[in-house]
């Protein structure tokens, strides 16, 4: 066998697999082993004792059949890999000696250029002329002398010196800005310190993580809103913070209530943070961040303000490019704007005079911003309980209530200052005549007292539970009547909703029937007055009167007979009601319960006045007398007035003024003395 060693450099097939044909494995053969010549016995029997020992060194690793053949294979991968890497270095050696060969035949084509031209390739040939362009020659180097080998040093050092000078310098510089760096840094993180050292919660940028910013806004604001609330605390060169608000930030906006009367326009005080006196132990972040917050929240309630009055239009509120405006009172309009605070002195527009303050306007700005922090407490309060199971209808975000709860106190107090002023004149009038007759109103009945109760949980009260008020009434027979009115500005009222509360007064002249329907302030106040002058009626029915030893009539110009002249009703009688509609009485015998007596009596109790007739009819005719209190509490103590009639044909008679008496003293003189013309 030969002595080298020859490698084919393709790629062999796999282990067990015949070789594709008898010509290639004696080609592989031959280039493995040798010629065939050369093949003896024992050369045979030494090669197999080999691979006897290497299959017994194999079973006696351990190996199985499976993870000889993964070897085999992975052997026969990493083979293939260095296969094509040896393929690549050896044409790449290949082409450097063939550009070798090329540049030493192209100098010897000078001196020899027979031969030169012989070995050069044939493209070197084509591309390289003319030959015998170039020239080798060796050179020299010559000996450097003392004075350069000095100056080379002097230079070297000089550039070594100057070196270490400025690096020096850089360093220098460098632990300059290190320090102020670390100074600026220092007073900004301070600065953040501070910010959440009074409250604010600063935590890191979404999309920035580097930088820091702070939570001014509220958590429970909408989306909008709420994503506003945050700006990023920048620093600096100097180690200062400053707010970066992004593309929309805060304006100093505020909610001005503007109430219109009579041509005169008073506005509410602006909620600005510009009066020094209030915030002149602030820092300037502590400011900013505040009037942020304040121009967000204001920004926002203005939004749910718009939002909420497009529902309301049939309640008469309106949307204007002023603001928004509705009715308060007949003649009395409240227009809610959203102004810009400019400077100290320019807190609301021009043609408001902010010197004509107006305490409901105030009042009316403090409730709107009230009511907004309670719906952002609710909102808190429904985050933190279980979601509602999952529907495929999209989540819709209802309307705060800001104008509702308002809308509804006017209406309610709308109609208990009607009711009120009823009850006022018709009290004022029944005590000039000395009925005996009291009310009183127990306003919002549904709210616990505001002592014993959380802030957020009373206003939940105030806006989910309609405005109840009770009226109760004392009559003059000390029956009770109770009225209750009810206003929600939503379901399931809409309105304000008058009842009566059970039981309420029956009488004995009056049919069985429930409680009527009252839809309206007429309805009511016919009812009380109905319910008053049946009272009245029972009342009057219910007392003994006393006549006297006779009641005589007299006439100056003829002599009467005697059943004329006297008609005898004993001492006690008593008046029977025999029309409680148009309010009628006549007065009858106690003992014979008989209507022995010409004495009728109609009564009218109306709201601006108190009106009696008492008519005695004889032969001569009838002569009536009629008596009416009529005033009002702003007008100072009533009037009454005497106006009798004599006469079968309904004659005027005299109408003066006399000093005020009561029903009763009134009644027992006409009982006692008669109706005298």
């Amino acid at each position: 066998m030969s002595e080298s060693l020859l490698l084919p450099l393709r790629v062999p097939g796999a282990i067990g697999r015949p070789p594709k044909s008898i010509r290639s494995a004696i080609a592989q053969i031959n280039v493995q082993k040798g010629q065939f010549r050369n093949v003896t016995e024992e050369s045979l029997l030494t090669e197999s004792s080999s691979a006897s020992t290497l299959e017994r060194d194999v079973d006696m690793d351990g190996g199985s059949e499976e993870n000889s053949i993964e070897d085999i294979e992975d052997q026969t991968e990493r083979i293939s890999v260095g296969r094509e890497d040896m393929l690549k270095h050896i044409t790449l050696a290949r082409n450097e000696v063939f550009a070798a060969l090329e540049f030493v035949s192209f100098v010897l084509s000078k001196y020899n250029p027979r031969q030169a031209e012989l070995s050069l390739s044939p493209e070197a040939r084509n591309n390289l002329k003319p030959l015998g362009t170039m020239e080798a020659s060796a050179v020299v180097r010559k000996g450097t002398s003392q004075d350069s080998k000095t100056d080379v040093v002097a230079v070297s050092n000089g550039y070594k010196t100057e070196s270490f000078r400025s690096c020096s310098s850089s360093l220098r510089d460098a632990g300059k800005r290190l320090r102020n760096e670390a100074e600026a840094e220092s007073k900004y993180w301070e600065q953040i310190m501070s910010i959440k050292a009074d409250g604010w919660a600063v935590s890191r940028m979404p999309r920035e993580k580097e930088a820091w910013g702070v939570h001014f806004g509220f958590a429970e604001a909408e989306r909008e809103f709420r994503d506003r609330g945050f700006a990023a605390l920048r620093r600096h060169d100097d180690g200062g913070v400053y707010l970066d608000f992004g593309a929309h930030p805060p304006y100093s906006r505020s909610i001005l209530a503007i109430v219109s009367a009579n041509g005169a326009q008073r506005a509410s005080k602006l909620q600005t943070l510009h009066d020094r006196r209030l915030f002149e132990n602030e820092s300037k972040m502590q400011k900013e961040l505040l009037l942020a917050r304040n121009g967000l929240f204001e920004e926002e309630l203005y939004h749910e303000i718009c939002r909420e009055a497009r529902t309301l239009t049939s309640y008469g509120v309106e949307i204007k490019s002023e603001g928004v405006e509705f009715d308060i009172e007949p003649g009395k309009r409240v227009l809610i704007r959203l102004v810009d605070i400019q400077d100290d002195n320019s807190e609301s527009p021009a043609n408001v005079d902010q010197s004509n303050r107006n305490l409901p306007a105030d009042e009316l700005a403090i409730t709107l911003r009230l009511l907004l922090c309670h719906a952002h407490q609710e909102n808190l309060r429904r985050r933190s309980q279980p979601p509602p199971p999952m529907t495929a209808r999209p989540k819709s975000t209802p309307e705060y209530p800001l104008i509702r709860p308002i809308l509804a106190h006017i209406h309610h107090n709308r109609a208990l200052r009607s009711i009120e002023n009823l009850m006022s004149s018709v009290s004022y009038l029944c005590s000039a005549a000395q009925i005996p007759i009291e009310s009183q109103a127990t306003c919002y009945s549904q709210l616990p007292p505001l002592s014993t109760s959380p802030m957020h949980t009373w206003l939940g009260n105030l806006i989910s539970e309609p405005l109840t008020t009770t009226i109760s009434l004392s009559l003059p027979t000390s029956k009770k009547l109770d009225l209750r009115l009810r206003t929600h500005i939503s379901l399931p009222i809409f309105g304000t909703e008058m009842s009566v509360v059970p039981p309420w007064p029956k009488y004995d002249f009056t049919p069985s029937r429930a409680p009527p329907r009252l839809t309206n302030l007429s309805d009511i106040e016919n009812f009380l007055l109905r319910v008053l002058n049946n009272d009245i009626l029972s009342w009057i029915e219910s007392r003994d009167w006393y006549a006297g030893a006779s009641h005589k009539e007299s006439n100056d110009s003829m002599e009467l007979d005697t059943a004329d002249q006297m008609t005898n009703v004993g001492d006690y009688t008593q008046w029977k009601v025999f029309d409680h509609l148009e309010g009628r009485l006549r007065l009858i015998d106690r003992v014979a319960f008989n209507a022995s007596s010409r004495l009728n009596m109609r009564f009218g109790l109306g709201p601006d006045s108190l009106k009696f007739t008492m008519a005695d009819s004889g032969k001569l005719g009838i002569s009536t007398a009629t008596y009416v209190w009529a005033g009002s509490p702003e007008s100072g103590m009533p009037n009454c007035r005497l106006r009798r009639v004599q006469g079968k044909n309904g004659s005027l008679g005299s109408s003066e003024t006399i000093a005020l008496a009561s029903f009763q003293e009134i009644v027992q003189r006409l009982m006692s003395d008669g109706i005298r013309v």
